[in-house]
């Protein structure tokens, strides 16, 4: 391409589904807008890319994010090209993990503000996104069982970390010889299962072996 001929243009979208659609309107309405490249979040995402199919016969959204399953819509969202996949592959990457480790027992512990506080126009997390996808693909299953906790980063403390923690090591010892657990925004593994009566607890390169080893780490 010749100098000159591509031009950036930069916007702080403030992660704000109010500010990034207006600045894109004012590109639009200024006519100095081809392609737009982002945005960082999902709910500035979709009514841009929703909007961008009626502007100029066609401007194309290119983003790394919009992950959520509802984007891949190709009647609302023509134009939108996600360039890091879905977390509907992400789902289908833990099920074929889980099936080949056999594990049966699924216990979700993540940050999500909307569902602690009950909504109060609260958007719904990323974490909760991600393994919402990961949900719908072992539901289907009859031999796998779920659970689910949540919790806020801006009110958790250490107990109720250590809480939740302890409740998913009790819920490993019980009658399911295998488990796994995902935690997004406080670990992003845990996986248990029993061995010769005790249990092996594998998060993250740390491995110990005892009767709760979970418990007596964090307590």
């Amino acid at each position: 391409m010749p100098p000159g001929s591509l031009r950036v243009v930069y916007e702080d979208t403030q992660l704000s589904d109010a500010i990034a659609p207006q600045r894109m309107v004012e590109h639009y309405c200024n006519r100095s807008v081809d392609a737009v490249m982002g945005m960082a979040y999902v709910y500035a995402l979709a009514p841009v890319a929703r909007m961008s199919a009626f502007w100029f016969g066609g401007v194309p959204v290119f983003t790394t994010t919009g992950l959520v399953d509802e984007l891949g819509d190709r009647k609302e969202f023509p134009l939108l090209t996600r360039m890091m996949g879905t977390y509907k592959t992400l789902a289908n990457l833990m099920y074929e993990i889980a099936r080949s480790q056999g594990w049966h027992h699924f216990y979700f512990i993540f940050n999500d503000e909307a569902g602690i506080e009950g909504g109060k126009g609260l958007p719904r997390s990323e974490c909760y996104f991600s393994l919402y996808a990961i949900r719908n693909r072992i539901q289907k299953e009859r031999d796998i069982i779920w659970h689910v906790d949540m919790f806020s980063t801006k009110n958790a403390t250490r107990r109720k970390y250590a809480d939740l923690l302890k409740k998913v090591s009790m819920s490993s010892n019980s009658e399911f010889s295998r488990s796994y657990a995902s935690f997004y925004g406080f670990f992003s593994l845990f996986c248990s299962r029993k061995v010769s009566g005790s249990v092996e607890l594998l998060s993250r390169g740390y491995v110990s072996t005892s009767q709760h080893p979970l418990c007596e780490r964090i307590s």
